[in-house]
């Protein structure tokens, strides 16, 4: 696994993780739970760097009281979207 590009790729997901979302109209942060957030940084990451995101391995995982332990990637079969698009 080459350092570069999984350094980049965490500093990516932490850079998104720790900017809070911003109302355009208001300028104001957006109210989010855990959940709610590190969702919206999964799915920024997706639109932002999929390919690096597969070809690295990189997973979110959250817990879920009925499904356990979850890879919000793995769950939106997003990789296979693309591949079939290409």
């Amino acid at each position: 696994m080459d350092w570069i590009e999984s350094s980049a790729l965490d500093m990516l997901f932490l850079s998104t993780l720790v900017n809070p979302l911003i109302d355009r109209k208001t300028k104001r942060k957006i109210r989010e739970t855990e959940l709610q957030r590190i969702e919206r940084v999964a799915g920024q990451l997706k639109n932002s760097a999929p390919g690096l995101v597969r070809d690295m391995g990189f997973g979110v995982f959250v817990r879920d009281a009925q499904r356990g332990v979850r890879d919000l990637f793995e769950e939106h079969d997003y990789f296979d979207e693309l591949d079939h698009a290409a």
